[in-house]
C-alpha cells in the first residue's frame, strides 16, 4: 500500500466543514489520527500530544498547512464525518493493505462502551454490534444499535453490510431469530444459533429430544459426535463433546427455521486443581449433521469476536471507559481502533505483545511505515 492509496480511497469521504474556516486538511487528520491510534492513543488529546511530540517526523508525510490540529478539531472532525461512509473507506483500504482469505466463520456480537453514557441527558450507553472475520482476524463491519431499540433489530442491518456467502454465521441466544436463519440461509450461507431461554419452546424441545436419545444411549438413535480438548497455561482443562442430531428426531422445527437441519449438544466439562464442572449448551444450525467436526470448530470460533475484538479493545484502549459522547464520532473512533487491531496483530517485525507494539510505535512511528507499507 503506498500513500497515494490512502489518498485515493479516503478522498471519497465528505467534508462538510465551512470552507472558510478549515485550517487542515481532512486528509491529514484523518492520516494523523490513525498514526496515533496505532501508537495506542485513547483520547483526542492523546492524539493530539503523539502529533505533536512527532511534528517533525510527521512534516515529512503530511501536508500540515497550519500545523497540528488540535484535540478539539480532531473531536469535530470526527463527530462531522458520516460513520458508514468512514467504515466503508477503512475497510476497502484495509483490503488493499492486506490479503483476503475466504470467510468461514463470522461470529456475530454486542459490546456496550459504558462510560459513554450521559444520566443528564438521559443517554444510554452506546451499544455496537459488531461482525468478525475468523479467517482474516478483523472487523468486517459494525453497526449501532438505536436508543429504544436492541441487537434483535440491528443484526439484520449488520447482515445487509456484509458479504456472508459461503460463511457460517454464529449468534449467541439474542441472534436465535427465525427472521435471521431466512436471511442467512437466502444469502447462501449457513448459521448456528445458540438457544436459551428466551427461545422457550425451542429449548425445551432441544433438551427433551437429547434426553430421550440419551436414555437410549444413543444407540437405537443415529447421531454424530466430535471431541476435543484444551489446556491452558492456569491449570484448567477444558474438554468439549459435541453430539449432533439430524433434524427428523425433532421435525416439528424444520418449518419454523429455514434450512434447519442440526440439532446439537455440546457438552463441556472444565477441570481446575479445585473443583470440576459440566455443562450442557444447546445450538440449532443449518450444517450438515454428518460433519460435527466442523459444527464443533464453529461454535469454539465464536468466542474469537469477544477475545480478539472486544476484549483486546478494552485492554489495549480501554474502550469501554472511553467518553467520547457524541455517539458519530464513538462510532468513528470504534472503528479506527478496530482497523489499528487488525494491523498491529500483523506487525510481525515489532516484538511482543499488543500493548509493547503500541509503545514501540510511540516512540518509533516510522516503524508503523513497514505496516503500512509506505
Amino acid at each position: 500500500m503506498q500513500a497515494t492509496i490512502f489518498i485515493e480511497v479516503f478522498s471519497k469521504l465528505s467534508d462538510s466543514r465551512v470552507k472558510r474556516t478549515k485550517k487542515h486538511s481532512l486528509l491529514d487528520i484523518l492520516g494523523l489520527a490513525l498514526f496515533a491510534v496505532l501508537a495506542g492513543a485513547q483520547a483526542y488529546t492523546e492524539i493530539e500530544d503523539f502529533c505533536r511530540h512527532h511534528r517533525a517526523w510527521l512534516k515529512s508525510y503530511f501536508l500540515l498547512p497550519n500545523g497540528i490540529p488540535s484535540h478539539d478539531t480532531f473531536a469535530r472532525v470526527f463527530a462531522m464525518i458520516d460513520s458508514d461512509d468512514f467504515q466503508a473507506c477503512f475497510f476497502e483500504w484495509v483490503k488493499k493493505l492486506i490479503d483476503f482469505f475466504s470467510e468461514n466463520v463470522i461470529p456475530i456480537d454486542g459490546k456496550a462502551m459504558r462510560a459513554t453514557r450521559d444520566t443528564r441527558k438521559k443517554f444510554k450507553a452506546l451499544h455496537v454490534v459488531s461482525a468478525w472475520s475468523c479467517a482474516n482476524g478483523l472487523s468486517l463491519g459494525q453497526i449501532k444499535v438505536d436508543e429504544k431499540s436492541n441487537e434483535i433489530v440491528a443484526v439484520p442491518e449488520l447482515l445487509k453490510k456484509i458479504c456472508i456467502e459461503g460463511a457460517i454465521i454464529t449468534l449467541d441466544a439474542m441472534g436465535c431469530q427465525r427472521a435471521l436463519a431466512e436471511q442467512i440461509v437466502d444469502a447462501k450461507a449457513d448459521y448456528i444459533f445458540r438457544v436459551k431461554a428466551n427461545q422457550e419452546g425451542l429449548l425445551e424441545a432441544l433438551k427433551s429430544t437429547f434426553a430421550t436419545a440419551e436414555q437410549k444411549d444413543y444407540q437405537e438413535i443415529m447421531h454424530f459426535t466430535a471431541e476435543d480438548q484444551v489446556n491452558n497455561n492456569h491449570g484448567r482443562i477444558e474438554q468439549r463433546t459435541c453430539i449432533v442430531l439430524p433434524m427428523m428426531y425433532c421435525a416439528m422445527m424444520r418449518k419454523k427455521w429455514k434450512g434447519l437441519k442440526s440439532l446439537v449438544l455440546i457438552i463441556s466439562q472444565r477441570e481446575t486443581l479445585e473443583e470440576k464442572t459440566t455443562e450442557l449448551r444447546y445450538y440449532i444450525s443449518s450444517l450438515d449433521p454428518k460433519n460435527p467436526d466442523r459444527i464443533l470448530t464453529a461454535i469454539r470460533a465464536h468466542w474469537q469476536i469477544e477475545n480478539n475484538c472486544h476484549w483486546l479493545l478494552d485492554v489495549a484502549y480501554r474502550e469501554d471507559q472511553s467518553r467520547i459522547r457524541d455517539k458519530n464520532a464513538a462510532m468513528n473512533m470504534a472503528w479506527l481502533r478496530k482497523t489499528a487491531l487488525a494491523l498491529l496483530k500483523r506487525a510481525d517485525h515489532i516484538k511482543g505483545g499488543m500493548r509493547r507494539k503500541q509503545l514501540t510505535l510511540w516512540a518509533k512511528p516510522e516503524e508503523a511505515l513497514k505496516m503500512l507499507k509506505i
